[in-house]
């Protein structure tokens, strides 16, 4: 029988073959299963003032009268939106008729219509915002065809 044997140009061939093979085989383990560090930069937000407007009024207030629905404008006047985790409404007490004191406590001011926190744009934002005025057992008569105030605030 006889035997066979490579010529020195397969040996060759053979050995740059297994070369490139095992250079495959390092290099796929090396991208599968490399590792590293690094770094890199992110902006975060910023903070801004909301201004909190009536744009709109609640009028025919009486005790244990319907809840009356008005504007108001939350305006951003920076250059990103913001977020506003919450809008408060309150009544100071005022001199009304007869120079007779008209409680804020008489007032119930609300934004039900809203799940917080909002976020809003740059600019004018507008939401209803509803006010009414509960029976307190007390006479209310100083708040007879007055206009309210109301102290807006926001965080």
């Amino acid at each position: 029988m006889k035997r066979f044997r490579f010529r020195p140009r397969t040996w060759i061939v053979l050995g740059v073959v297994t070369v490139i093979a095992a250079a495959a085989a390092v290099a796929g383990y090396a991208y599968f299963s490399t590792s590293g560090t690094g770094t890199g930069v992110a902006a975060t937000g910023g903070t801004g003032t909301v201004g909190i407007s009536d744009f709109t009024n609640a009028t025919g207030l009486w005790p244990d009268g319907s809840d009356h629905t008005f504007i108001i404008d939350l305006y951003d006047g920076g250059g990103g939106a913001l977020q506003v985790n919450s809008v408060t409404g309150t009544v100071p007490n005022f001199v009304g008729n007869g120079g007779n004191t008209c409680y804020g406590g008489w007032f119930s001011i609300s934004m039900p219509d809203y799940t917080f926190p909002l976020s809003i744009n740059p600019g004018d934002n507008y939401f209803y915002a509803h006010i009414t005025m509960p029976v307190s057992g007390d006479n209310q008569s100083a708040c007879q065809g007055q206009t309210v105030p109301i102290n807006w605030s926001s965080n």
